[in-house]
């Protein structure tokens, strides 16, 4: 596919992988968030279910465990000229993670994103075929209480 955007989308709890993209050209996200799990967790006197970690400054918000996986929140596969920009992820895996197994990944912008709990922009694994062209500014990590947690990571094959 190409010319693909997605604009003011929330996508919330995805029992996998958020939003995934895979061979396609001209994907922009714009204004989105990603949260897991979604914050109609957080009422008064709700208690975060076993395996999940309070959040220090509202503990009735509830983020899920550091150890989850496939949580992603946006991963661009083999995919050119993608632009994330002014969005909000909070998942208990990676936030961002670019990945080029079949083929390759470039031309990649991730702008003005706040990152809240999770393991931070990955850059692979699985990334064979190569990633080039990248490009990160304005990226706020904030509240991330995970030993786990990483700010830019670059993971091998």
């Amino acid at each position: 596919g190409s010319a693909f955007t997605l604009y003011g989308v929330t996508v919330q709890n995805s029992p996998n992988f958020h939003i995934v993209t895979t061979g396609t050209s001209g994907v922009t996200a714009w204004g989105i968030k990603i949260v897991t799990p979604s914050l109609a967790y957080t009422v008064a006197g709700y208690k975060c279910p076993s395996g999940t970690t309070p959040d220090k400054v509202t503990p009735a918000t509830c983020f899920t465990p550091e150890t989850v996986k496939n949580t992603d929140g946006f991963d661009p596969g083999q995919s050119t000229n993608v632009v994330l920009a002014y969005s909000y992820i909070s998942t208990g895996d990676d936030h961002v993670a670019v990945k080029a197994s079949s083929g390759p990944t470039r031309n990649l912008l991730f702008a003005h994103n706040h990152f809240y709990y999770g393991h931070g922009l990955s850059i692979g694994s699985e990334t064979n075929t190569g990633v080039s062209n990248m490009l990160v500014t304005d990226l706020t990590m904030d509240g991330n209480d995970s030993s786990a947690g990483n700010g830019l990571r670059i993971k091998s094959d």
